[in-house]
C-alpha cells in the first residue's frame, strides 16, 4: 500500500453516486453497509441503507450518543476514508442518513495488481467450447485457472484468449472477462492456465478490486 495521502475537499469528493460503502459507528465494531445516492459539495452526503436494523442503530446513535461515523468507499483503485457525524434520516420513500460533507479524507492507493488465493468455480471458453474448472487466484489484471487434463484445453496456446465466467462474492450476478493466456502448464491430473485480463469493463474491475481490498481486510 502506497504512503497515506490527504486531500482537502473544498475540491468535489471524487466517488461518483451508486459507489458502495462501508459505515462504522466511531469507537465500536459495528459495521454496514450503504450506497450513496446524492451529494451536495461542501455540505451533504446522502446514503442509503438496506438494512433494517443498520439504519436503526445508525439513527439512535445519532439521536442519542452523537458517535461519529467512519465511511470507506473504493473508487478507481483508490480507497477514501472520511470521519463525519449523521445529520439527518429519513425511513421513506427509502431508509437513508444524511451525513456532513468531509473536511478531510484519507485515500489509501491499493497495490497494483495484487493477488490473492481464491477458489471460484469457472466456466472456460475455448474454441467455442465450454469447460468446468476452477480459479485459483485473482487480481485485478488476470487470474490462474485449473483444469482437469482435457485433450482440447491441452492444445490451446500462448497469447490465445479464453472466455471466463465466474462468481464473485458480494455480486448477483456472475463476471465473464476476456483473458489472453500468458502460460499454460500441464500435469499428471490437471492443467494450469495463467492469463491477463483484456478489455476489461471498469465496472468488473471495480467489482474485483473491491473484493481483494475487502479480503485484505482494509476495512
Amino acid at each position: 500500500m502506497h504512503k497515506d495521502t490527504f486531500c482537502d475537499t473544498e475540491k468535489q469528493l471524487l466517488i461518483k453516486l451508486g459507489t458502495k460503502v462501508k459505515i462504522q459507528i466511531k469507537g465500536d465494531e459495528y459495521r454496514t453497509e450503504g450506497i450513496l445516492v446524492g451529494l451536495e459539495t461542501n455540505n451533504w452526503l446522502l446514503i442509503k441503507i438496506h438494512n433494517t436494523n443498520d439504519w436503526s442503530l445508525l439513527v439512535q446513535s445519532y439521536l442519542f450518543n452523537k458517535k461519529p461515523i467512519i465511511i470507506r468507499c473504493l473508487h478507481g483503485g483508490i480507497i477514501f476514508g472520511f470521519q463525519s457525524n449523521v445529520i439527518q434520516s429519513i425511513a421513506t420513500p427509502a431508509r437513508m442518513i444524511f451525513i456532513k460533507y468531509p473536511k478531510i479524507i484519507e485515500q489509501h492507493k491499493l497495490r497494483n495488481f495484487k493477488r490473492i488465493d481464491c477458489s471460484f468455480p469457472a466456466k472456460i471458453v475455448a474454441d467455442g467450447s465450454t469447460y468446468k474448472g476452477v480459479i485459483s487466484d485473482i487480481s485485478e489484471n488476470g487470474c490462474n485457472c485449473i483444469t482437469k487434463v482435457i485433450k482440447e484445453l491441452t492444445l490451446l496456446k500462448t497469447k490465445e484468449q479464453i472466455g471466463i465466467t465466474f462468481p464473485l462474492p458480494g455480486e448477483v450476478k456472475d463476471i465473464t472477462m476476456i483473458g489472453k493466456i500468458m502460460n499454460i502448464k500441464t500435469d499428471s491430473d490437471k492443467i494450469s492456465i495463467g492469463v491477463n485480463f483484456v478489455n476489461i469493463q471498469p465496472d468488473n474491475q471495480s467489482k474485483i478490486i473491491q473484493y481483494i481490498s475487502g479480503v485484505e481486510q482494509f476495512w
